[in-house]
């Protein structure tokens, strides 16, 4: 019976250190000006995306080449099998475990914008940040 190795990659959100006062200053007078700037750095896309990105590329261009000549739809069709046996493979788990990666870390830094916001000064900050 033939086995196959299912690769799932976790992604777990830890929280960062305690921001510096200089820090809490500089993002209180951003905030001052734009309430709505996001403190969340950007993060990359993870490798199981760019596969499916790199999937959906192939069968749209080779879709398109099959139809001026019809061999050509081998790079459609190859695209197709790699983009479902990446997701059968663990992709679909790996990509749901960033999904919430993603939706903690941007709660925390609402979280965070929200306490620098509402705070006066950094020991209040400090306060507030402890119970998040």
């Amino acid at each position: 019976m033939p086995t196959y190795k299912v690769v799932v990659t976790k992604y777990t959100f830890k929280k960062p250190s305690l921001m510096s006062e200089q820090d809490f200053k500089s993002y209180k007078q951003i905030l001052s000006v734009d309430p709505k700037y996001d403190l969340n750095p950007k993060s990359e896309l993870i490798i199981e995306m760019k596969i499916i990105k790199y999937c959906l590329i192939g069968i749209a261009i080779g879709g398109i080449l099959s139809i001026l000549w019809d061999p050509l739809g081998v790079i459609a069709g190859f695209s197709f099998v790699t983009l479902v046996m990446s997701l059968i493979l663990g992709g679909a788990e790996s990509i749901s475990s960033h999904e919430r990666y993603k939706s903690d870390k941007r709660k925390y830094f609402n979280e965070v914008r929200n306490a620098i916001i509402a705070s006066k000064s950094y020991e209040e900050f400090k306060s507030r940040i402890i119970r998040i």
